[in-house]
């Protein structure tokens, strides 16, 4: 038999009218969410316009010629570099070696450092005021007494170098009138005084001439101690140290170390000799 074809369908006018309609209403919706994309987008884009930034500002033209000023003032987000007074002190990563010379200035004598001979004399020794001392400690000396001079205090040398013999002498009659262990506070056994390297010289003024722990709290000790490192001198045993350098507080007793190494020295922030060399 032979086959027979299904006819077409026939559009008529009402689906025609319902497509219409539908593609009408798509139109409409997608319109719709383009304005909304449109509106969005702007939205976002002003509330970014509103956050706060930095503020750029155009300068104005300079004339022919001009160069622009650079402030040197610093701002809030820089931080000036320290200038020369205000840079802490560069120490070195290691404490200078201790001199073993008995004429260098920087020599360290103590109880457990004798000097190298122990009969050591030295060979530049001058007078101030009758007593003996090495000549560069003696100019030094005398400039720093004509400053304290002219701040009103009268600074003198009551004794400078001493040989290993008188320091004997002493340091038995110490004994015999305190005992070994308080003679050992403030007397050295020979070979180890500071006095011995003629850079040692005990200092009182005339209004406080005698060699106690008293001085220190005059008003020429404190001068003293506050300007002997400008002449090249340091306070050899201050207070509170007696654990380190094995001598109790004397104000009096002045170090010779030379302007340039008693500069070191403060710098170092060290209060003993013991200190500044790292030693024990």
């Amino acid at each position: 038999m032979p086959l027979r074809t299904r006819p077409r369908p026939v559009w008529g006018r009402t689906e025609l009218g319902r497509l219409v309609i539908v593609v009408c209403i798509v139109a409409t919706m997608l319109s719709v969410a383009l304005v909304a994309l449109k509106f969005g987008m702007r939205d976002r884009a002003e509330a970014r316009a509103s956050l706060p930034g930095p503020v750029v500002s155009t300068p104005a033209p300079l004339p022919n010629g001009a160069k622009p000023e650079v402030s040197t003032t610093p701002t809030a987000s820089s931080t000036p570099l320290p200038g020369p007074a205000q840079r802490p002190a560069q120490r070195p990563a290691k404490a200078p070696t201790a001199p073993t010379d008995p004429a260098s200035f920087g020599v360290l004598v103590n109880k457990d450092r004798a000097l190298n001979p122990t009969s050591y004399v030295p060979k530049d020794l001058t007078k101030v005021n009758g007593e003996e001392i090495r000549s560069d400690a003696g100019a030094a000396l005398r400039q720093l007494i004509k400053a304290a001079d002219k701040a009103g205090h009268q600074l003198t040398l009551r004794s400078g170098y001493r040989s290993a013999a008188y320091q004997q002498q002493l340091h038995e009659r110490y004994a015999a009138e305190d005992g070994e262990a308080e003679a050992d506070r403030k007397s050295a056994r020979p070979g180890h005084s500071e006095h011995q390297t003629g850079l040692g010289a005990d200092v009182t003024s005339s209004d406080h001439p005698e060699l106690d722990q008293d001085f220190g709290s005059t008003a020429a000790g404190k001068w003293m101690a506050q300007h002997a490192t400008e002449y090249g001198f340091i306070v050899r045993f201050p207070q509170g140290k007696e654990s380190v350098t094995g001598y109790m507080w004397e104000p009096w007793h002045l170090r010779y170390l030379g302007k340039d190494l008693a500069a070191d020295f403060v710098a170092s922030g060290a209060a003993t000799l013991e200190e500044y060399y790292g030693v024990d």
